[in-house]
């Protein structure tokens, strides 16, 4: 057997890191425009938006271990993530977490049932989400 360098081995698999980001995403995108039928809505479908809350709540907090380095642009692969996310980690890492406390509190309030609250909620969640998609999510590939 021939070893393998240490640098080597600790390089990710770019496809599959992109992928495993794609697919995560794609279940809080559903989850967003679950929220945002219900933000248009008269009355808000509590189970249903207590159910996208919850995907997103449960994605936010490991969106910061979706970026090693060597999954962006600079792997090859094809990805909407900016090399931003790396060159300027202090404001992505932040961005991170306010998406995070951002979903912890809206799940809060989606366990209840003021819907003025959950509407206000939706906002704020979509606000952080933009953010975040602003700097650091490319166009359409």
């Amino acid at each position: 057997l021939q070893a393998v360098p240490h640098a080597v081995a600790q390089r990710p698999d770019a496809a599959g890191v992109i992928k495993m980001r794609v697919d995560n995403f794609k279940q809080m995108g559903g989850a967003m425009r679950t929220l945002g039928a219900q933000a248009r809505a008269d009355s808000v479908d509590l189970p249903a938006t207590r159910q996208a809350a919850a995907v997103i709540a449960r994605h936010a907090p490991n969106i910061p271990r979706w970026f090693p380095r060597g999954s962006g642009p600079d792997s090859g692969v094809p990805t909407r993530a900016k090399a931003e996310i790396w060159s300027d980690a202090r404001t992505f890492q932040a961005a991170a977490v306010r998406l995070r406390q951002e979903s912890a509190a809206f799940a809060r309030t989606a366990a209840g049932t003021d819907q003025a609250a959950i509407k206000a909620g939706i906002r704020n969640i979509g606000a952080s989400c933009s953010n975040c998609h602003d700097r650091f999510r490319g166009p359409e590939l």
